[in-house]
């Protein structure tokens, strides 16, 4: 089997990285403090001129934003276990919620437009428009200023760190898979790259391995999830409107909750109904603090995006 070659992060950031961070970080300050600089021309009857500039040094920053999160996860994701990488995401990720955070006002002004002033400035605004038509979809469900920066600093200090030592966990495991007749000592990271084997034994294979270790750390791995969907349940459900968890997360992706089908097992194979449990079940009992009926691993996802928009569009 052909084992890939190291990827490298040089586009990311040149080296030597520490210097090519810091200008990086430095023109997203200066971004910022031009947008902040702008505030004040937000207003229902705002120019094109200034919406377009305001729209222009928007993608400057969330480019930045992409460009500077990118690399600390990328890192990261290589040894989970790295000092310094962990060093280094936890400071992008307090850098990268303040300036979301800087920049929200943006967000919830534009939401609060009147329909045809916002369909006005979104028909005139080129290759942002589907952008700026999605972002007020999620109109009824923003909260104040205050609020959605309190949710972002919660989620970066609080879910996502639960969700940090969730991976931390995880990639430590150890999982035992037969490959070519010789059997392999592999970290999850290594296992993953055999879901996807164009051998649907070794597929298989690697799966029921992946399913065997993890299932043996259910009861700490349901845990982690089952705060996951409470976190979800308390912003989504009780601060924010939303109907149910899933119907959150659903919006997000652009996807109607009734489409969606918890049920496929390994390779699209649909489960026996007795181990069949839907997303709905799993986010009704978390929410109420039960983890009768859930066995075996769980998949945590985390409540980002690469854009730095406030919490009610992600």
């Amino acid at each position: 089997m052909d084992h890939p070659t190291r990827w490298t992060l040089i586009d990311l950031l040149p080296e030597p990285v520490k210097q090519s961070l810091e200008e990086y970080l430095l023109k997203l300050e200066q971004s910022l403090v031009e947008l902040e600089a702008m505030r004040d021309s937000l207003s229902d009857d705002i120019s094109l001129q200034d919406f377009q500039k305001i729209l222009s040094l928007l993608e400057s920053i969330n480019s930045l934003n992409a460009r500077i999160g990118a690399y600390a996860e990328l890192w990261l994701s290589e040894d989970q276990q790295n000092p310094a990488a962990l060093n280094l995401r936890d400071r992008v990720e307090q850098v990268l919620t303040d300036a979301g955070n800087r920049a929200l006002f943006f967000d919830l002004w534009f939401k609060e437009l009147p329909d045809e002033k916002a369909a006005n400035l979104i028909s005139s605004s080129g290759d942002l428009q589907y952008f700026l038509s999605a972002m007020r979809q999620f109109k009824p469900y923003t909260l104040s200023e205050p609020e959605e920066r309190m949710i972002n600093i919660k989620d970066v200090n609080g879910i996502d760190a639960m969700v940090n030592l969730y991976e931390m966990i995880t990639s430590k495991f150890t999982f035992t898979l037969e490959v070519d007749g010789e059997r392999q000592s592999l970290t999850r990271a290594q296992l993953e790259g055999y879901l996807r084997n164009p051998s649907p034994e070794l597929r298989e294979a690697a799966y029921r391995e992946m399913y065997r270790v993890l299932g043996e750390n259910s009861t700490l791995l349901a845990q982690i999830y089952l705060h996951r969907v409470r976190d979800w349940n308390a912003e989504a459900v009780e601060m924010r409107g939303y109907t149910s968890p899933i119907s959150a997360r659903c919006r997000r992706a652009t996807a109607d909750v009734t489409a969606y089908d918890a049920s496929a097992g390994v390779d699209g194979a649909k489960r026996p109904d007795s181990m069949r449990r839907s997303t709905a079940e799993v986010s009704a009992s978390a929410s109420t603090g039960s983890t009768i009926g859930f066995s075996g691993p769980c998949t945590v996802i985390r409540n980002r995006s690469p854009m730095i928009w406030s919490s009610s569009s992600r």
